[in-house]
């Protein structure tokens, strides 16, 4: 029963062969309409209509350094309600975990979501003059099929493990409100996740011992 359950851990999560992952551009021109807010209080942080223009996966088994354009490409995001502020050298906007994350493709006149999954952590931080700011946020979602098939990832995948980083003008300081059209560039780096290291040496472990045992019983 013990082996069947590691065995079951290793199939849920596959070893990765090699440190690939992709990286989602955000270097395009925005939407007018694209726009990046937090309204006070005890809300969340949304992000909307914010261009993607591509994404390249780096050190694939397919397609590796292979740049592939995303048709009318679109980031949107809400975090979990805001947490608490840092106020310093650098001012902080922190925010719970929770609330979506999305980047979508426009394709025969519909969307098709490419990454969907749900913030972990996000921060907002005010990097010069109270003006300049950075989002900084990590999340776990999941693919598109096709978009993983094109760079060679296993289908075993249980999911991926992701990290944002956008920057943007926008005046004010925590804990107070902000409002944003004028975003700049980012980007997503996504990688699945790997085998956790307990499951590896469990399913090692057990493997032993029912090798041991057949052994002995032979």
């Amino acid at each position: 029963m013990i082996a069947a359950i590691a065995l079951v851990g290793l199939l849920l999560f596959p070893v990765s062969s090699r440190a690939a992952y992709l990286d989602f551009n955000m270097d395009g021109v925005h939407p007018p309409d694209a726009s990046i807010y937090y309204s006070g209080g005890n809300n969340p942080l949304y992000g909307f209509n914010i261009s993607v223009d591509s994404v390249v996966g780096i050190g694939t088994t397919s397609n590796a350094g292979i740049t592939t354009t995303i048709t009318g490409g679109r980031l949107d995001f809400q975090t979990g309600n805001f947490a608490g502020f840092v106020s310093g050298t650098l001012n902080q906007w922190i925010f719970s975990p929770g609330g979506t994350i999305a980047v979508t493709e426009n394709i025969g006149g519909g969307p098709v979501t490419l990454l969907s999954g749900e913030f972990t952590e996000a921060v907002v931080i005010g990097m010069t003059n109270n003006t300049f700011k950075l989002v900084i946020g990590s999340f776990t979602d999941y693919k598109h099929s096709e978009l993983t098939e094109l760079y060679g990832f296993s289908e075993d995948i249980p999911y991926w493990i992701g990290h944002m980083n956008l920057s943007f003008f926008a005046p004010g300081d925590p804990p107070n409100p902000f409002e944003s059209t004028y975003v700049l560039s980012g980007n997503i780096v996504n990688t699945p996740v790997p085998v956790p290291t307990s499951i590896l040496l469990l399913a090692t472990g057990v493997l032993g011992l029912v090798f041991l045992k057949r052994k002995s019983i032979k």
